[in-house]
C-alpha cells in the first residue's frame, strides 16, 4: 500500500461525502457522510471517474463498487 496522500473531492450525494483515487495502486477511498473513510482495491480509474460523474453517485457506487466486495475488496481507514 502506498503512503500517498490522496486528495479526496466533494461529490453531491446523499451518503456519500467525498472521494478520491490512488491511480498507482489502482484504489478509490470513499468518505461516507456518516464519518467512514475505506479504501476499494482493483479500481481502474475509467470506473472511478465514472462513479465520480454520475448523475447519481451514491447510488452508482453501491451498484458498481459496493454490492461486490469479492471484486472490489475493501478496507476502513478511519
Amino acid at each position: 500500500m502506498s503512503n500517498l496522500i490522496i486528495e479526496l473531492v466533494k461529490v453531491e450525494s446523499s451518503n456519500i461525502a467525498a472521494m478520491g483515487y490512488d491511480g498507482p495502486n489502482k484504489c478509490m477511498i470513499v468518505e461516507f457522510k456518516h464519518g467512514g473513510r475505506y479504501r476499494y482495491e482493483n479500481v481502474e480509474k475509467e470506473l472511478y471517474e465514472a462513479i465520480l460523474n454520475a448523475d447519481s453517485v451514491g447510488s452508482t457506487f453501491s451498484k458498481m463498487v459496493k454490492s461486490k466486495p469479492q471484486l472490489f475488496p475493501f478496507t476502513k481507514e478511519s
